[in-house]
């Protein structure tokens, strides 16, 4: 199996996704209240319906609503919905995925002035993939356009700024790269429960990065906490933990269920360290994994 330096390969490519963050469980007041000034066309109001129906928030999660909400929202040119709406498409939430859609609306909230929306418009540029051309000078004038809003926002507490500000940091995305201000922005975000800047530093943590030295307990601590939200780079890290016993007690049938979990979000390295760990598990041990797998899953229903 792969080692741990081999995650860093991949950290790269994080994002600090808009639908990776939650609010706090609205009452049934406000429910009743978003509800109605949603139908009667509020933008604001169809963007929070479309946000709570993606975690569940005071709905049954259902992504496929969700879009019809943000869609509705968006459509009125309101930049967060945009955003997510873009985010939706990006990552094949509640419609098939679509490269050129998530641009598309990703480049109407930037147009805007959209700190967080040229962010993740610089990284599809960035890390072109689906076929789409690489454009690194595009990526970088779009970094460099962000950083100051993003600045100003995460002294202000903003979660989803902090944790594209760290990872601006972090590579030198539109500034000058800083592995002290990376890490710092970044835990900021960590411990508002941003599961993205909870990985990262987990992540950073189990094999040792830049400032930050490795140290297995915190390693687990920061995993589990993006695992248990879903970050599929964290569910693998955790997992390689398990089948490993670094930071934690060798244990293949958690090992599996968290390989698994990740799996089922397409992460290929996951996907390779599952075949070989299941070579040294009984059968018994696989159907009770799995049997974790499905009971997380519908958890999370």
């Amino acid at each position: 199996m792969k080692g741990a330096l081999a995650t860093l390969a991949f950290l790269a490519v994080l994002t600090c996704s808009p639908s990776l963050w939650s609010r706090t469980e609205p009452t049934p007041h406000e429910i009743a209240r978003l509800t109605v000034a949603a139908e009667n066309g509020d933008a604001k109001s169809q963007y929070q319906l479309g946000y709570d129906h993606v975690w569940g928030f005071g709905f049954r999660k259902d992504a496929v609503k969700a879009v019809q909400w943000l869609r509705r929202s968006a459509n009125q040119g309101y930049a967060p919905a945009e955003l997510l709406l873009g985010s939706a498409y990006d990552e094949g939430t509640g419609v098939h995925q679509d490269d050129n859609e998530a641009i598309t609306w990703y480049q109407r909230a930037a147009d805007q002035n959209y700190a967080l929306a040229k962010f993740m418009l610089a990284t599809k540029y960035e890390f072109a993939r689906n076929g789409l051309s690489r454009d690194h000078d595009k990526a970088e004038q779009l970094w460099k356009e962000s950083v100051e809003p993003l600045s100003v926002e995460a002294e202000k507490g903003e979660v989803l700024a902090q944790c594209d500000l760290g990872l601006a940091y972090l590579y030198g995305w539109g500034i000058k790269k800083d592995n002290t201000e990376g890490f710092k922005w970044l835990r900021k975000a960590a411990e508002q429960g941003h599961p993205m800047g909870e990985g990262v530093l987990g992540i950073a943590y189990h094999a040792g990065w830049g400032d930050v030295p490795p140290n297995d307990d915190e390693a687990v601590k920061w995993l589990q906490k993006a695992a248990e939200q879903n970050v599929h780079e964290a569910q693998y890290v955790l997992g390689m933990a398990y089948a490993t016993g670094k930071g934690v007690p060798r244990d293949y049938v958690k090992a599996y269920m968290w390989l698994d979990l990740a799996v089922a979000q397409r992460n290929k390295e996951a996907g390779s360290a599952l075949v070989e760990l299941a070579k040294n598990m009984t059968s018994g041990q696989v159907k009770e994994a799995t049997k974790l797998t499905h009971a997380w899953q519908e958890k999370r229903q």
